[in-house]
């Protein structure tokens, strides 16, 4: 049974990691002068749900981003469905996020990935 704690206690210092990882991107896209207008926003797309981790406004309109920490895959799948969404065929499916009600069109919006390098002892992004 010690394994399987080990793998679990590993885990969830892997998703703790990449929350940090998520707070840091945040903090960059601000700094780049956008206002982020939505976190963890549930798309339906023709080929399937995507969530986008930010969905932010800046100069250049709005905008979306995928953070990935470390050197976690940005998948061929998550990048056929933020074409679709750049192309106008996003519609909000989740209920939380006022800027975004469910059913609503999204914007037809480009995807940046924010990459963000951590180290996990002691914790630094």
């Amino acid at each position: 049974m010690g394994d399987l704690y080990e793998e679990y206690d590993n885990s969830l210092t892997i998703f703790q990691l990449g929350r940090l990882g998520e707070e840091a991107a945040a903090a960059a896209i601000i700094l780049r002068g956008y206002v982020i207008m939505g976190t963890q926003v549930r798309v339906r797309t023709p080929i399937g749900l995507r969530i986008i981790d930010y969905i932010a406004i800046g100069p250049d309109g709005p905008h979306a981003f995928e953070v990935k920490v470390n050197n976690s895959p940005y998948s061929d799948l998550q990048s056929r469905k933020d074409n679709l969404i750049y192309g106008g065929a996003g519609v909000s499916a989740g209920y939380l996020n006022p800027n975004f009600p469910y059913g609503s069109r999204i914007p037809a919006m480009p995807t940046t990935v924010e990459r963000v390098q951590c180290r996990m002892s002691p914790v630094i992004c």
